[in-house]
């Protein structure tokens, strides 16, 4: 839960910088007006991210907390986008509540072998009635009693169906979805002065993602990003070993090198595995940074025999926690997309070329390439979360 006194003071911060942002507009679109805005809304990110951020209990838990990233960043974001909290901002923002996996389409995913099912021993009419990760932990049945088993390599995720269900037949994803296709169309045509406010913020939303997903360094963050608070104790002095999915190695592969490596039981490798292969890379563990890499190279030492180790790198929190806000604010910028189809030039004329100020620094990707080419030069790299770039 967010502090009451840390939710004022963001209230607070998000007109100012609202505000600011309407002064730094008002005069003609130069290098200097977006080099200003990625200033003002790097600021406010390095400030208020840490407030999102959770350790524990599980490892696979570690990360952003939807609700205080939605309102401490999502919510202010889009403010500063339209402008105005009127109907596009409405939009906006029920949008940002929803998972960038599951945004634009109904579940029906596929089990593959070895995959983890899971089913409510309160609610499913029978035992056939499974869903995947990703619906299951949106949804209520993962505070009642059920059971998780291994996938055959057959059927699909039940989430929806009301006649496997007794009760909650619908994750969150689900129910968010469902109340945006009865909102009345934000789309349309969108003023002059609109567009440019809108690329201009973009151009910087752009280039944080970019920045970040590309950021070479595991330990340390960009000078203008270092978290400037911290709502989680020691957060800076805390790592995670983080696994990426490698297309290569199975299921029950990835679960033993797991239960050797981090010491845990067959139910939170099986989980962890299907997160793995669900988003693309999933935390493992947490703590100091010798523990973390201790688990790292148990897993690739694991791992080694069957032709080539499991990809493993131990990030410090800050860092993992900027990426997970980057892949977040991706999922959100092809949802701006979707619900205003004018938009969509704009997005397309920002990454077909170079961002327009000065870089604060260079990464490992040369400056004089546009956004697209660095997007395409770096993406094997990136994990499928983000393959929406």
């Amino acid at each position: 839960m967010i502090e009451k006194s840390t939710e004022n003071e963001a209230d607070s911060a998000e007109e100012v910088l609202k505000s600011k942002c309407d002064e730094i507009l008002k005069g003609p679109v130069t290098a200097e007006t977006f080099l200003a805005i990625n200033w003002a809304l790097r600021g406010f990110w390095s400030k208020y991210l840490p407030n999102t951020f959770f350790l524990g209990p599980s490892p696979s838990e570690a990360g952003l907390k939807l609700p205080e990233l939605d309102k401490l960043l999502m919510k202010p974001l889009a403010y500063v986008l339209c402008g105005d909290r009127g109907v596009i901002y409405e939009a906006l923002t029920l949008k940002s509540r929803t998972s960038t996996a599951h945004q634009e389409r109904l579940c029906g995913h596929q089990f593959s072998s070895g995959e983890a099912t899971y089913t409510c021993r309160d609610c499913a009419l029978d035992p056939t009635c499974v869903l995947c990760y990703e619906c299951f932990s949106n949804s209520e049945h993962k505070n009642h009693k059920y059971r998780i088993s291994t996938s055959s390599g057959s059927g699909y995720c039940d989430c929806g169906d009301k006649e496997a269900w007794k009760a909650d037949p619908l994750c969150s994803i689900a129910a968010n979805r469902q109340n945006r296709m009865q909102m009345p169309s934000t789309t349309g045509c969108l003023s002059d002065a609109m567009l440019i406010r809108m690329k201009v913020i973009l151009t910087c939303v752009v280039k944080y993602c970019v920045d970040l997903l590309s950021w070479p360094k595991p330990f340390t963050l960009p000078p203008d990003l270092t978290f400037r608070s911290l709502s989680v104790p020691r957060l800076h002095d805390q790592y995670q070993t983080v696994l990426y999915n490698d297309e290569s190695h199975s299921y029950d592969q990835v679960i033993r090198a797991l239960m050797k490596a981090i010491d845990c039981g067959k139910e939170q490798a099986m989980m962890l595995a299907t997160k793995v292969d669900l988003e693309g890379r999933t935390s493992v563990c947490f703590g100091t940074k010798a523990y973390c890499e201790k688990a790292r190279n148990m897993i690739e030492q694991k791992t080694r025999d069957s032709g080539s180790p499991l990809r493993v790198e131990t990030l410090r929190a800050p860092v993992f926690a900027s990426q997970q806000f980057a892949q977040v604010m991706i999922g959100w910028l092809s949802s701006v997309c979707s619900e205003l189809p004018s938009l969509v030039p704009v997005v397309c004329d920002i990454l077909m070329n170079k961002i327009p100020f000065e870089e604060p620094f260079s990464g490992v990707l040369p400056d004089h390439l546009v956004v697209a080419e660095k997007l395409l030069l770096w993406d094997v790299r990136w994990w499928k979360s983000t393959d929406i770039v």
